[in-house]
């Protein structure tokens, strides 16, 4: 599901307007677990990341509905003012007035553009109150990002990211199947159990 969001120059405010694209559904790959390494290579990726607080609805009026959010901490990017946040479908980031969202987006090549998607690497928009590891991530990493985004360390970290992922399924997929076996086990405990409670029962009734 794809998000754009476009910046407008009005009085000397910018405003934001997310305009979602036409999808078919809201789900994506499995990302897998969140980890440093992924929240790093996502900071890598896009062009803003900031923190803003929505402060006030400017329309409800059926669909769109518009709010205002105002950037609180920009870790990189050009987001100095205001902007205005459209969210016209369920697929798209709800933003609600006094919360407060950590913010990953993408500036459109050769436009006034900037977007965000469910997916990739600005997944990680969100609600603070869901946000903090995210957040840490990139208090802790931004002063250093240009080392970290450098070609070494990129390979390194894709290698590590790899594996991770790959650890973590081979981990699901056991427990997975230790579940299930004693899920079986189980109920082949409680089918004997029951044909003994039948046998007993009827050797009552004899």
């Amino acid at each position: 599901m794809r998000y754009s969001f476009s910046w407008l120059i009005q009085t000397g405010m910018a405003s934001l307007l997310l305009l979602p694209a036409i999808s078919l559904a809201c789900t994506c790959a499995d990302p897998g677990q969140l980890s440093e390494d992924k929240v790093i290579d996502a900071m890598c990726t896009v062009d803003a990341i900031f923190v803003g607080k929505a402060t006030d609805l400017v329309s409800t009026s059926n669909q769109p509905r518009l709010v205002r959010i105002k950037p609180i901490t920009v870790f990189r990017g050009d987001v100095s003012k205001s902007v205005i946040a459209e969210t016209a479908t369920t697929c798209d980031q709800w933003y609600t007035p006094n919360n407060s969202y950590l913010i990953f987006a993408n500036i459109e090549s050769g436009s006034n553009e900037i977007s965000t998607t469910a997916c990739g690497s600005t997944r990680f928009t969100g609600d603070m109150a869901r946000a903090q590891f995210q957040l840490n991530v990139v208090e802790e990493n931004i002063a250093r990002i240009d080392e970290l985004c450098g070609a070494a360390e990129s390979g390194a970290r894709q290698i590590r990211i790899i594996r991770q992922d790959r650890d973590d399924r081979n981990r699901y997929q056991e427990e997975s199947l230790r579940l299930l076996k004693e899920g079986i086990k189980r109920s082949r405990t409680d089918y004997e159990q029951a044909l003994e409670d039948a046998k007993t029962t009827r050797e009552e009734e004899k």
